[in-house]
């Protein structure tokens, strides 16, 4: 005697070359070409996770799991001159009270 019919198989007598699989996830019989792969985020890509599942189980990745790309620092000044508080907590030069006087030596550009 055959063993029983699974009434959840799907039969199709047009899809020859089409075989049943089984989904990991649920364990439903659906047709090989509708299974898909389960992927997700992982680094700087998806990774495949070699679970094949069916439409219902199927899983959207998830953007949380990406790594965060950080983009460059700024473009810092080209000549700094930072002021030096080391000679002025010695006792040398007070710190400039007026700005343009300090940095056009006091000539006035215009």
């Amino acid at each position: 005697m055959p063993p029983p019919h699974d009434l959840r198989c799907p039969v199709n007598p047009f899809r020859v070359n089409d075989y049943t699989g089984i989904c990991d996830r649920c364990g439903a019989k659906v047709w090989l070409s509708d299974l898909s792969w389960q992927e997700e985020f992982a680094g700087f890509g998806l990774i495949n996770l070699n679970l094949l599942v069916c439409r219902d189980c199927l899983d959207i990745p998830n953007e949380s799991l990406k790594a965060i790309i950080i983009g460059p620092d700024s473009v810092p000044p080209r000549w700094p001159r930072p002021y030096n508080y080391a000679q002025q907590n010695a006792g040398g030069t007070a710190a400039p009270t007026n700005v343009r006087e300090f940095l056009f030596d006091g000539d006035d550009p215009g």
